[in-house]
């Protein structure tokens, strides 16, 4: 209903608001109040039909596209798409395949094509690009079909040039540049000559050509005046950006200009200058803090939704080099999730569309070297598998990373902060809900240090404080810390080369060396003459495998036993329980698709050395059997299985039961007292759970267990079968679990075909 006062419609009056529309319209400078103000008077002079959408007449669908255009260029994008919905021609199906009907008159099918481009920027606002760029071929296309262009398909006509461009497509770039070039002589109007002066820019993308780039900008300088002159900084942007990808920083500063615009530009405006001011300073490695904050805070404006993955991967590598890691993982990784929509759009080649490419490498990288260092070892490997990718011009699957994060604590993190993002741009949070919600975001946890009065030997503690990795030794009179000499970005690097050299069958004898002198060099000596090491290590070494550490061009675990000790703190013994007995065996080749080979074998060798009958041992053991060897505590429980781990995360972790049956790790073992049990073997893939602060073995340790012994990745069955035989062996004849885990892989360390670390060196032993 029009509102109370108004008049009727009047199609004068309608063609008379359309004139001051396209006047508004062209002066630039809109916000969304006064998109607000424009909508409420067309409903004035509309009487209300405006919002109908039972009405379809064509001069209230050509004001409602006018309409369309003042929100979108005010950043009001709901209101735009709601205009877009209203405008929609009669017969035209959102919901099928973009298609022209046979039959279609030139004005029909004129209206048809200015739909659809409309339909194609809000696309692109909400990162469905590949989407976008087959509307905007489409609609060149769909051009060719009409006799003669009016200026409306002609601005069509030049937004698929350029997004040929932009896309790396410069064959039918040039097609398209030729078409609009002769299409051009016939509209000798100043904005057609404006409109082609900026299509003229994108050309120099394709050839390099630097000069010529900021030829062109020089003249559409001097013609951007008057009425013009607000849509200039869009247009420096653009030259700025093009700048970045042509390698020339320097002159990007220059032609983006020094001051920002003021307060009463609006938000869009600001968000997208600070958007290319701090790609720029990021290229020239002198990042303004001050310009962080204000990015962060202009995140939770409506205006900057069309490049807010653009802005989260600049914030995410400006954080890193203001050495803000908690906040930079948390924006890098809502960039992530917005990654699958921007890379649907890069080009095969890695060296077309490079700026776009270079952001998102940019990002990836310092994202990589942080989530080592703050122990989230799989998250990292995620990321340089997709690095690979990236580099070399691989496709992703849609919504790959959708939902994307290291573990729970930062997807809880990303969730709440991008909540408070979308609640600010709604209207119903205050503007710095976002910047709150980042910038409070500590990526480490408050680690425990190593308790020494739980301890025996050497004690040491490797402890992430201030961008530094603190070393505490425990000495008598009490802990003596010093700086590791490697720095941190380093570290984590050389910790996540060593991982992957070793489990790819590889010695990695110089990181090995690197690492071991990095961490123990200054108690070399010391470390020389212990019976037994316990490290607590925390940050960028928690997952490291010590014992394969080279010290003087020795393994750190040979010849003595190595704890590593978790964040759990032992439980306190139950008054008057004494030392339990008994050993429980629990086997399971687990699902058919990918059986454990020496499962069984190594069950009853176990048994055997323990004196326990072979009928004894539960084969194909499920949650029933399981609960029932925790119920009973026995002093040693051996558990052979696949294990399926997700970091950071055991709620959703398991270890596969009878036949494929999953068993929650966390339900399973997180409820329960298991003061007594002396040692818990997992010998089975990656069955440690390590990551991100939280273990598998810390869970176990916290809940009274003495000792736990697992791996840290997945090792051959031949291998791992050995390795558990000859740790039972070694604790049958007395040997506490650290020394016989020692012992055990010295001798496997001696069959050739199993000398290599990969075979050896992920099991460890740990305790609270």
């Amino acid at each position: 209903m029009p509102p109370s006062g108004s008049r009727r419609e009047d199609p004068a009056d309608i063609q008379d608001l359309l004139r001051r529309l396209f006047e508004r319209r062209d002066a630039g400078g809109l916000t969304a109040a006064t998109a607000e103000a424009l909508i409420d008077e067309a409903r004035h002079v509309t009487a209300g039909a405006v919002d109908d959408p039972a009405r379809r007449d064509r001069a209230l669908r050509d004001l409602r596209r006018v309409l369309y255009t003042v929100c979108f260029d005010a950043g009001a994008l709901d209101r735009a798409k709601a205009m877009v919905d209203l405008a929609r021609p009669p017969g035209l199906d959102e919901a099928q395949p973009l298609a022209f009907p046979a039959g279609l008159s030139d004005d029909d099918l004129r209206e048809w094509i200015k739909w659809y481009s409309a339909r194609a920027r809000l696309l692109e606002t909400d990162g469905q690009f590949d989407q976008a760029r087959e509307i905007h071929s489409a609609l060149a296309d769909a051009c060719g079909l009409i006799s003669a262009l009016d200026q409306d398909l002609f601005f069509v006509l030049t937004n698929a040039v350029q997004s040929a461009y932009e896309l790396g497509d410069y064959s039918r770039g040039r097609h398209l540049m030729a078409w609009a070039e002769a299409e051009a002589e016939t509209w000798p109007t100043d904005e057609v000559k404006v409109q082609m002066a900026v299509t003229r820019l994108f050309p120099p993308l394709e050839t390099g050509d630097l000069a010529l780039l900021l030829r062109r900008h020089d003249i559409i300088r001097s013609m951007m005046t008057g009425p013009w002159s607000p849509l200039l900084p869009q247009v420096d942007r653009f030259v700025a950006l093009t700048c970045l990808q042509l390698d020339a920083p320097a002159e990007a500063a220059a032609r983006l200009g020094r001051e920002p615009p003021p307060e009463t530009a609006g938000p869009g405006e600001r968000s997208r200058d600070a958007l290319v001011r701090l790609q720029i300073q990021i290229a020239a490695n002198d990042i303004d803090p001050v310009l962080v904050d204000q990015a962060l805070h202009l995140l939770g404006c409506q205006e900057s939704r069309p490049n807010d993955w653009a802005m989260l991967g600049a914030l995410a590598v400006a954080l890193f080099k203001l050495g803000r890691v908690g906040p930079a993982v948390l924006t890098a990784t809502l960039f992530l999730r917005r990654l699958d929509s921007v890379a649907a759009t890069l080009p095969r080649n890695p060296h077309d569309a490079r700026l776009r490419r270079t952001m998102i490498l940019s990002a990836l990288e310092p994202l990589q070297q942080a989530l080592v260092a703050a122990d989230y070892l799989r998250g990292a490997e995620d990321v340089a598998g997709l690095h690979a990718m990236m580099l070399h011009g691989a496709s992703l699957r849609s919504r790959q990373y959708r939902d994307w994060a290291p573990g729970p604590r930062i997807a809880a993190a990303a969730a709440a902060a991008w909540a408070a993002a979308e609640a600010a741009r709604g209207g119903q949070a205050d503007g710095a809900a976002f910047y709150c919600a980042v910038m409070a975001f500590d990526l480490e946890p408050a680690f425990p240090a190593l308790n020494p009065a739980a301890a025996s030997g050497l004690c040491v503690s490797f402890l992430p404080r201030d961008g530094r990795l603190l070393r505490i030794v425990y000495e008598p009179d009490g802990p003596r810390q010093s700086v590791v000499a490697l720095a941190p970005d380093a570290l984590a690097g050389l910790v996540q080369r060593l991982a992957l050299e070793i489990r790819l069958h590889r010695d990695a004898t110089a990181e090995r060396a690197a690492l071991g002198e990095a961490l123990f060099g200054p108690l070399a000596a010391r470390v020389r003459d212990a019976a037994s090491l316990n490290i607590a290590p925390f940050g960028p070494v928690a997952g490291l495998p010590f014992a394969a550490l080279l010290l003087d061009g020795i393994p750190l675990g040979t010849g003595r036993g190595l704890t590593i000790r978790t964040c759990g703190h032992p439980a306190a013994p139950v008054a008057g329980q004494g030392p339990r007995r008994g050993v429980c065996i629990l086997s399971s080749p687990g699902a058919d698709d990918a059986p454990l080979g020496r499962v069984d074998d190594e069950a009853l060798a176990v048994a055997a050395l323990h004196g326990v009958p072979a009928q004894a041992v539960i084969r194909d053991f499920d949650r029933a059997a399981l609960d029932a060897a925790l119920r009973d505590r026995p002093a040693l429980l051996h558990i052979a299985a696949h294990f399926r781990l997700k970091e950071d995360d055991l709620a959703a972790s398991c270890l596969i039961g009878a036949k494929g049956e999953a068993i929650p790790l966390e339900t399973a073992f997180g409820a329960r007292d298991l003061d007594g049990i002396d040692l818990v073997f997992l010998s089975g893939c990656g069955s440690a759970g390590h990551g991100g602060g939280r273990s598998l073995a810390g869970l176990l340790t916290a809940l009274g267990v003495r000792y736990v012994i697992a791996t840290l990745w997945p090792v051959d069955d031949e291998a791992a079968a050995r390795m558990a035989v000859l740790i039972h062996g070694a604790l049958v004849r007395g040997q506490p679990p650290d020394l016989a885990l020692a012992d055990a892989a010295a001798v496997l360390n001696l069959v050739p075909a199993f000398a290599a670390p990969c075979h050896w060196a992920a099991f460890q032993c740990y305790q609270a």
